[in-house]
């Protein structure tokens, strides 16, 4: 809903003043009519393709009427290095959603000997609703490719005016070149920042029909790709341009995307218009509250109650607050109004929080725009309280982690007498610790007389963010699902197994991020049992679980970058037959890896053994206290990972006496 009502904000405040201008101006986007076959190998392009051309072009024009539209434009032109190049680049897809009319597309394929092949235009598919999508597509098809071969595709959209956004110029392959163009009339001005290394901008001044434009190219050459790697937002490290309209000089408006202009776009859209909280509103506080010396419970116990009772209907689109808290119902925006009424109500100061997908880009204070404003949060400052009021998944003050560790614009509340507005700061958000999102496992592991199965007994509990993907919907799930998520949870860590007795405690939603997510039970597993002559085999290691591994083959880029903070407690007893003992002991030595940053604990892993008469105790707990970490940092951090993933390779080999 956050990211439609900000479209709408800026719809009414970036778009229409465009409407007064005339004349016409089309630049053209075109391939080379005798293309030559590009020299590039893999040699010394790593990758399934290299790029030879990748450019955008966003052109916001005026019609014969005066009246403006916008054209998006594509021109991609690649050489296939792999055989999964070809897997890679046979077929496009074009979404059309926010498509007004297709203005040109068109495609080919050119060979290493130049033969040049132009698809037809009935090999281009029009397909409605593809994959149930909701969203039409065009689709095509290359036919014939083979390592070294070209495709090359040319598209024009006509769609409503785009005045803010954000192009990468780099991606994993190389590319020969790399660019993003804006043209717009001299009337308007745009403010462009760009973000990586060796990334050029030009401007030129174009006339047509006594019309002036200005065509801004943003672009960069002999671009070395980089790839995705594990424990990083890759995205956000791209070389990046983006852009925000600012001036309107023909209607006298001027920094018109400040941080000032949308925080008080934002405020004036979603706060209540009283000064004083809805009395209703104080009512419902008083009703579900249980402890009013608790403020953190207070807040938890407001955003619970409305995530799980305010019903979404169709609802006009004013703020009244009697309307919302009359039938407790209305649209998106009306639940968001009624979390910040009911936090007044509870004499809460409520701050309005937008910021970026840090997985895609970091926000910018410097760079003033509405795209370092799609995601949206509410903060509590007197308790340090973050929530997320669009996601109902998340409850009791555990909100987006593609918000954690960076700055935002924060928009408080300022009055003067009667009048009340929105003030805008940065501020920075921060994650949550390891100690609020922890998995324990304790298991209790014997072996049947033959020795060909194992029967674990098990508590498996989680918290936190642990537990987000299970424990807010494990209670609407039908009985038979529920028991498909809890075997696959079993399988994680006993294998396929024979039989099993599984019992769930706190799966319900009014459970979730306020009690654990436990699964016990016993489970009877041959799936962790090998047999090598006299010798028998368990797979010690398999009990954790998957783990990831960080054995570089390529020298990293990227610095680390975790999604949440958290721990991970494990016990697991293994019962030693009567008449049996581990030959391999010594394989199992008490370990701690850890890795310090700036003086703190970052990360690590502790090893502890103890064989104690015929029980075997390996006690494992792994913490990652800090979010993000410098490239310098990466070795400490990849032995943390690697110990787990070293664990998950370990044997217990067991033989008689």
């Amino acid at each position: 809903m956050m990211k439609k009502l900000i479209l709408f904000f800026h719809g009414i405040l970036l778009v229409s003043p465009l409407l007064t201008y005339s004349q016409n101006y089309t630049q053209s986007v075109d391939w080379d009519p005798a293309p030559v076959p590009s020299k590039a190998d893999s040699t010394k392009h790593p990758g399934y393709h290299y790029k030879i051309m990748d450019k955008a072009v966003n052109e916001i024009l005026l019609d014969e009427e005066g009246k403006p539209f916008f054209l998006y434009t594509v021109h991609y032109r690649a050489k296939i290095l792999t055989e999964g190049g070809i897997e890679v680049n046979n077929k496009v897809e074009l979404p059309l959603n926010g498509v007004l009319e297709i203005v040109k597309l068109k495609a080919r394929t050119i060979q290493e000997d130049g033969t040049v092949t132009n698809l037809t235009t009935n090999s281009i598919k029009h397909i409605d609703n593809y994959n149930e999508s909701g969203v039409d597509y065009k689709i095509f098809a290359f036919e014939g490719l083979k390592i070294g071969s070209e495709i090359e595709y040319i598209y024009t959209f006509k769609k409503n005016p785009v005045t803010s956004g954000y192009t990468y110029l780099q991606w994993s392959v190389d590319a020969e070149r790399e660019e993003f163009d804006l043209v717009y009339p001299t009337y308007l001005d745009f403010r462009i920042k760009t973000y990586g290394e060796n990334v050029k901008m030009t401007t030129d001044t174009v006339e047509y029909k006594n019309a002036k434009y200005v065509s801004k190219s943003v672009y960069t050459e002999n671009v070395v790709g980089i790839r995705d790697e594990p424990y990083s937002n890759w995205k956000s490290h791209l070389n990046r341009v983006d852009y925000v309209l600012d001036k309107n000089r023909e209607t006298g408006n001027y920094e018109m995307n400040t941080y000032k202009l949308l925080a008080q776009n934002y405020y004036s859209n979603l706060y209540p218009e009283e000064a004083t909280p809805n009395k209703k509103a104080i009512s419902l506080v008083k009703k579900i509250t249980t402890d009013k010396s608790d403020k953190l419970k207070m807040a938890k116990e407001i955003e619970n109650y409305i995530k799980a009772n305010f019903k979404l209907v169709e609802s006009p689109s004013d703020k009244n607050t009697n309307r919302i808290f009359s039938g407790f119902t209305g649209s998106e925006r009306d639940r968001i109004t009624a979390f910040i009424e009911m936090y007044r109500a509870a004499g809460f100061k409520v701050e309005l929080v937008f910021t970026t997908d840090n997985r895609y880009r970091k926000f910018d204070p410097d760079f003033q725009s509405p795209s370092n404003c799609g995601q949206f949060l509410i903060y509590l400052p007197e308790i340090s309280f973050f929530m997320s009021p669009e996601n109902i998944i998340l409850k009791s003050g555990y909100y987006e982690t593609a918000t954690f560790e960076q700055k935002g614009m924060f928009i408080k509340q300022v009055c003067v007498g009667d009048f009340c507005s929105g003030i805008s700061y940065t501020g920075f958000i921060p994650a949550k610790t390891a100690s609020e999102s922890v998995h324990d496992m304790n298991l209790d592991i014997s072996f049947n007389n033959e020795m060909i199965g194992a029967t674990i007994k098990f508590v498996n509990s989680m918290t936190g963010y642990h537990a987000s993907s299970y424990q807010p919907i494990y209670g609407f799930l039908e009985p038979e699902n529920q028991k498909e998520l809890s075997k696959s949870l079993v399988e994680g860590f006993a294998g396929e197994y024979r039989t099993a007795e599984i019992e769930v405690e706190n799966g319900t939603y009014q459970d979730a991020f306020d009690k654990p997510f436990i699964l016990k039970g016993t489970v009877n597993t041959e799936a962790l049992m090998e047999s090598a002559g006299d010798k028998y085999l368990f797979k010690v290691g398999f009990v954790l679980g998957e783990q990831y591994e960080l054995y570089d083959k390529e020298k990293r880029k990227l610095p680390i970058e975790n999604d949440f903070n958290r721990i991970y407690s494990r016990t697991i007893k293994v019962n030693i037959p009567e008449g049996y003992e581990i030959l391999n002991l010594a394989d199992f030595k008490n370990n701690k890896i850890s890795c310090d940053f700036n003086g703190k604990d970052a990360a690590g892993i502790a090893f502890t053994y103890e064989l104690n008469g015929t029980v075997f105790t390996i006690t494992i707990n792994e913490y990652y206290n800090i979010l993000l970490l410098p490239l310098e940092e990466y070795s400490e951090y990849r032995d943390v990972i690697n110990g787990a993933a070293d664990f998950n390779k370990k044997v217990i080999v067991l033989a008689k006496k």
